[in-house]
């Protein structure tokens, strides 16, 4: 694994659970997903994966509609939150628009447009990589600090949230835990 060695971010974290619904439910789908088939739990799970189903699914069932916790969930963001995570100031090893004229990496950010494909193709060779790193693209220098969503420099991150996804992915989870708790029950793994 390449090890930038960038900095996180150095902000004030703060908990507030807004989307922990929909994380929680879209996490136990993933894991149902993963370790059931045909609603029975495969035989390899790790006790570790089959408590987190079941532990996540009780907490899921006890809090999913007592109003404690927001229901948010990011459907949808907007592309770019900030210069600091801006996809044309990384490097790439596709530069073209899309109707396949090349484009300098040189070019300034007036070439940035609706139409421009930036992009890494394959697996990055990493000495190509750390050059780019060191390389301006478009005019500007790769970001190497993060400073998080919604400060005053990055402005604000906007975001759809979907109400309704958050409860039928719940739905969803709480009925996947259902369904293998009655195998369970009736002699299953």
């Amino acid at each position: 694994m390449l090890d930038l060695g960038l900095p996180f971010a150095s902000g004030k974290l703060e908990k507030r659970g807004e989307d922990r619904i929909s994380s929680t439910s879209m996490a136990l789908n993933a894991l149902f997903y993963t370790w059931t088939e045909n609603g029975q739990l495969i035989s390899s799970t790790p006790a570790e994966v089959y408590k987190c189903m079941f532990a996540g699914s009780e907490w899921l069932m006890d809090n999913v509609l007592t109003g404690k916790y927001k229901t948010y969930n990011v459907v949808f963001s907007g592309s770019v939150k900030s210069v600091s995570d801006h996809p044309f100031f990384y490097p790439a090893n596709i530069i073209e628009y899309l109707n396949g004229t090349k484009v300098s990496p040189n070019c300034n950010i007036s070439c940035i447009s609706p139409d421009l494909l930036d992009a890494v193709n394959g697996i990055f060779n990493e000495s190509d990589y750390m050059q780019q790193l060191k390389e301006k693209h478009f005019g500007e220098a790769t970001p190497e600090t993060f400073y998080g969503y919604n400060t005053p420099d990055n402005q604000f991150m906007p975001f759809w949230s979907s109400e309704p996804f958050t409860y039928a992915s719940a739905m969803l989870a709480l009925t996947q835990y259902r369904a293998y708790f009655n195998n369970l029950n009736d002699g299953g793994h």
